[in-house]
């Protein structure tokens, strides 16, 4: 009986000392974060939860959890079902917000949705700017108030804001939708993003070579050739009017290559036209052209435009009584392009196209 009292308080000792070892957290686990503001809306704090951190009835929920889910949609190019599909989880849990956040939600997921559809039937090189005008996704981007701490969701006048009065509950349905709207789009730019900035440099490589090979234009030429362009006209053009465009040359006048005799003339092309090939490396065209000469009589005749900058080739006939003057075979420099160089207007519109590349968004 003396033994059975003995043992009691050992057996009691034995139970209070697992009891305490159980309550000793493992060692390198952590313990679970309490609920936090920054937690539950810092996009980079909200990938750190753990799912203990999480909690079972909001994992379906979670930013990373959901790309996971739709990223079947989005690897087989379905974009629209896998935004139905982050619209849908996030509305589920709005009923943890008032009326009015939850009727401002509605209409965000509305519109987002419409105008992310009309940007799926665009052209890759029409979709940045109607993303940034259209579509939005700034308006998903989340922004602190240093001040307060206190989140934004949809800046303006109208904007929610969410604050650390709030439960932890209403904090995730309004910042998680933000924040998994907002990746879901800047995923879906990356690639688009990635064409575009391909196609800016390649656009810079053909106004390079356009400025650099092409036929300068005096500014009545530049007005004309501007008629019917407009500012979403970022290419070069392809095809170029000439309109009384001077140069200076030398005809080679004579009846056979042993009388050949060098005339200085200078040169007018009263109207012709060029067209630059795709890469703008080189071009061709044609034109009338007069030349005028100190002792001879002014000659009229045709211009052939090849693809060598500056230097042309060209045929004139005049009347004159000696038949060794009256025909002969015409090369020019361009007077305009020798004097002054590249056009500021041709250096303008080509800033102006590759402006768009600076509007790109950096990579997340």
């Amino acid at each position: 009986m003396r033994g059975g009292v003995l043992m009691r308080p050992i057996v009691l000792a034995v139970v209070f000392a697992a009891s305490a070892v159980a309550l000793v957290p493992a060692p390198g686990k952590a313990q679970p974060r309490s609920p936090t503001l920054a937690l539950d809306c810092r996009a980079e704090r909200v990938r750190s939860l753990s799912e203990e951190e999480i909690r079972p009835g909001w994992l379906a929920a979670h930013p990373d959890h959901l790309r996971g889910r739709i990223e079947p949609l989005t690897s087989a190019g379905a974009w629209s079902a896998a935004l139905d599909t982050v619209l849908g989880r996030s509305r589920e849990n709005l009923r943890f917000v008032d009326s009015t956040a939850r009727a401002r939600y509605e209409r965000e997921f509305a519109e987002t949705r419409r105008t992310f559809n009309k940007l799926l039937q665009l052209k890759n090189e029409a979709q940045p700017r109607f993303m940034a005008d259209s579509v939005r996704p700034v308006r998903w981007e989340l922004s602190q108030n240093p001040t307060t701490g206190a989140f934004r969701v949809f800046a303006g006048t109208d904007q929610i804001v969410v604050t650390d009065s709030m439960s932890s509950d209403e904090r995730r349905a309004l910042c998680w939708p933000a924040i998994s709207i907002s990746a879901f789009l800047n995923n879906y730019q990356a690639p688009v993003r990635d064409a575009t900035v391909e196609a800016l440099n390649s656009l810079a490589v053909r106004w390079d070579r356009y400025i650099d090979n092409s036929y300068s234009q005096l500014p009545w030429e530049l007005f004309v050739n501007g008629l019917g362009r407009s500012r979403r006209d970022w290419e070069p053009p392809r095809r170029q009017w000439i309109l009384v465009h001077p140069s200076v040359g030398v005809e080679l006048a004579g009846l056979s290559w042993s009388n050949l005799v060098r005339v200085n003339v200078a040169a007018v092309e009263p109207v012709g036209i060029i067209r630059y090939s795709s890469d703008y490396k080189r071009y061709y065209g044609i034109s009338t052209v007069a030349t005028f000469a100190t002792d001879r009589s002014a000659a009229i005749g045709g211009y052939l435009h090849l693809w060598y900058p500056q230097a042309k080739v060209g045929y004139v006939v005049r009347s004159d009584p000696d038949p060794k003057r009256r025909q002969s075979v015409l090369v020019t420099v361009d007077l305009y392009d020798l004097l002054t160089g590249v056009p500021k207007d041709l250096s303008e519109a080509k800033e102006t196209a590759l402006g768009l590349r600076k509007a790109q968004p950096s990579k997340p």
